[in-house]
């Protein structure tokens, strides 16, 4: 999956370096996995590419399938979004958006959703897959949960996917910050229940509950701070319950500070938070990296020697 993730990105820079024909350095990192490409994904503008609709045709190709793709049988369409290409302005705007939940205003969003829902309304879920790599990954992320209250549960892998949060963990001892992550979710329990009580609304958020049956793949790095998050973000829920406080939790995980001062003020904020969700497979590539920088890089995930940890997180 992070290969054909990767020949998104090497497709846009095709475009920009006006590589064509056998000059294109990008099929290489499809055909070698028995995909080709179905289409692209483009901007507003109609140029930038940002994504693109693969199509598996052949286990008869050089590479090999991974075992995270035969999970279920290789995907008939995978949707691929590329991350941030450091030159390209429009990214950083995206980037920007995601930081503050609003990415799903923006036309990537849109017009990626668009192309989705165009598929899976045709062939119904089972053989389309969504994967991601940064900025990708959370316009995938915001595109599965959106298939997933329509009723589409679609197989997704999200890489680096950005966790928006302050990472405290890097500058304080682990037992401080686990105290934190305590206080903070009894404070978010607490302003969550007097909040809607008042308002007549229940506690539990049912859009949130209908995401339970869909469970992404999130493939992160220690020492990445971008993605890193998650780990401690499933690391309380799992302490949580270890306390007996795995209800409290369940209601203080659906709720972001922003999500409680809208409802409490009555401010009607439109926004979507890209790192919010119920379950999911974790998985953290536990080799060290050289620096926060070299991390974030998608290259890690597709070393055939990459060590990996695993784990199933829900709130059951």
């Amino acid at each position: 999956m992070a290969s054909l993730v990767k020949g998104v990105s090497v497709m846009e820079k095709d475009r920009v370096k006006g590589r064509r024909g056998h000059l294109a350095l990008a099929p290489l990192w499809w055909k070698f996995f028995g995909f080709e490409l179905e289409s692209e994904i483009k901007d507003d503008a109609g140029s930038m590419i940002i994504g693109a609709i693969y199509k598996f045709k052949s286990t008869d190709c050089g590479g090999t399938v991974s075992s995270l793709q035969v999970q279920n049988g290789p995907p008939s369409y995978v949707f691929a979004f590329r991350g941030t290409i450091r030159t390209t302005m429009r990214d950083w705007k995206d980037n920007f958006k995601c930081l503050c939940h609003h990415l799903h205003n923006s036309y990537r969003f849109k017009v990626a959703k668009e192309k989705v829902w165009e598929l899976v309304s045709t062939l119904g879920p089972s053989r389309i897959c969504l994967a991601g790599y940064s900025l990708g990954s959370a316009c995938s992320m915001l595109i599965g949960k959106e298939m997933a209250r329509s009723g589409f549960i679609l197989e997704t892998y999200l890489f680096n996917s950005p966790f928006i949060s302050i990472p405290i963990e890097y500058w304080i001892s682990p037992k401080v910050s686990r105290a934190v992550d305590t206080v903070s979710s009894i404070t978010k329990f607490g302003v969550a229940h007097v909040v809607k009580s008042l308002h007549g609304r229940p506690v539990l958020d049912s859009s949130f509950m209908a995401l339970s049956k869909w469970v992404p793949h999130i493939l992160v790095s220690p020492y990445d701070p971008i993605c890193s998050g998650y780990i401690k973000y499933f690391e309380r829920r799992n302490f949580m319950k270890s306390k007996g406080l795995g209800k409290l939790e369940n209601i203080a995980t659906q709720n972001s500070y922003k999500s409680l001062v809208s409802d409490a003020l009555k401010l009607g904020w439109d926004f979507e938070p890209v790192d919010i969700l119920p379950s999911a497979d974790l998985i953290i590539n536990t080799d060290k990296k050289e620096g926060i920088v070299d991390a974030h890089k998608l290259k890690h995930w597709w070393h055939p020697q990459t060590r990996c940890q695993s784990s199933s997180h829900s709130l059951s």
